[in-house]
């Protein structure tokens, strides 16, 4: 048994004392708070104003907990806790990097927007929302990366590394795409097993195809692509921000306490065996399985669910959704997008051949399309 951090505090006093949900044992919320500010430290080790540094600290905390305990908070009805969200004045941290950095950011919504979806995935509530939220995920590669963008939190964090790093200038839309597949292309490839065991249906490889080979090769291509960013661009900050944030991120399976590299014999990605399943069912290391699997039932129409949340989510994933339900393959499974109770599977819709064989094209053709809008190679 491996004896962890007996006695420690390994987290600095830097969370609100009001940050504190009467449901949840003083130790777990202890445990929320360390990984909370490990995702910090780790993904963004580098700093000159601790003013919003230390507010992604709490606002990332606050993900952690709706990671798996949905219950807590429905977000569904439109109504956002922002002067008190478990305890915690969430608008006044989002507003400590907003007065800083260019508004095209959107950083309020990016936040409200993965929150939203972050609490419905671990809730139990399997609302008719959030099986639309699904069913965009799975829609296109184009679609799925930009909500993995929101759902990861991934332009967010590179708003407060920015932000944190006295930097006001954002990037254009398309080098912020590029920039966020670079980082989830790495990341999912390396979370693979972690997210099946959770029949996770956020992982991009769970569509265009998990197999070694896929994984590896495009696992270089995001990776070399970091480098050659680094290579034509390291002496502009922004890009040093966004660079060293997307080649941190797949690193926290080595770096933090969440993941299992100590416990499965100093490896990172292997595969899930029952136990560990077992354990993302018991919310072990914060994880959480989700199994409410069952038939598709009648929804509401789209914008119907919609209009009560429509001010709390960007734009750009009301429209991922919106395309999605209005042209959805005929051959894809959605057996599964409520979650699934069998083992060594995803969670949401499972394609047909022709769509996955379209993922795969789309992903293979990424270093061209990142080289089109980043200085990646000499001109």
């Amino acid at each position: 048994m491996i004896e962890e951090h007996p006695g420690q505090r390994l987290h600095p006093r830097v969370f609100p004392s009001a940050f504190c949900v009467p449901q949840i044992p003083q130790h777990e919320m202890e445990e929320i708070r360390r990984t909370g500010w490990e995702y910090l430290r780790c993904v963004i080790p580098e700093f000159r104003d601790p003013v919003p540094y230390e507010a992604l600290g709490t606002l990332s905390a606050i993900s952690v907990l709706s990671e798996y305990r949905g219950d807590l908070l429905d977000l569904t009805t439109g109504k956002w806790p922002g002067s008190d969200l478990f305890g915690v004045r969430a608008d006044a941290l989002l507003e400590t990097a907003s007065r800083v950095l260019d508004p095209r950011a959107d950083l309020a919504r990016e936040y409200t927007g993965s929150l939203l979806f972050i609490l419905e995935k671990s809730s139990h509530r399997n609302s008719d929302l959030f099986g639309y939220w699904i069913e965009g995920l799975g829609s296109s590669p184009q679609n799925f990366l930009r909500m993995r963008d929101t759902d990861g939190q991934g332009r967010f964090f590179l708003a407060y590394a920015l932000a944190s790093n006295g930097i006001s200038e954002w990037f254009p839309e398309e080098e912020v795409r590029a920039l966020m597949e670079m980082m989830f292309v790495m990341y999912d490839g390396l979370a693979f097993f972690k997210h099946r065991a959770e029949a996770d249906p956020c992982n991009l490889f769970a569509y265009a195809g998990g197999d070694l080979a896929f994984r590896q090769e495009m696992y270089t291509v995001a990776r070399n692509a970091t480098w050659a960013l680094d290579a034509h661009a390291y002496r502009d900050r922004r890009y040093r921000v966004a660079v060293t944030m997307a080649r941190q991120m797949p690193a926290v399976h080595l770096l933090m306490h969440r993941y299992r590299y100590v416990e499965d014999g100093m490896m990172i990605g292997k595969e899930e065996t029952g136990k560990v399943v077992r354990n993302a069912r018991e919310n072990v290391k914060l994880w959480h399985r989700r199994e409410e699997a069952g038939p598709e039932a009648t929804r509401s129409p789209l914008e119907e669910l919609l209009s009560p949340v429509r001010h709390m989510l960007p734009d750009a994933v009301v429209d991922c959704m919106t395309r999605a339900a209005a042209d959805r393959c005929p051959d894809c499974d959605r057996s599964a997008v409520s979650g699934t109770r069998e083992e060594k599977v995803f969670g949401g819709v499972r394609l047909c051949a022709s769509c996955r064989h379209d993922w795969r094209r789309y992903l293979k053709g990424s270093w061209n399309r990142w080289s089109e809008v980043l200085p990646l190679k000499d001109i």
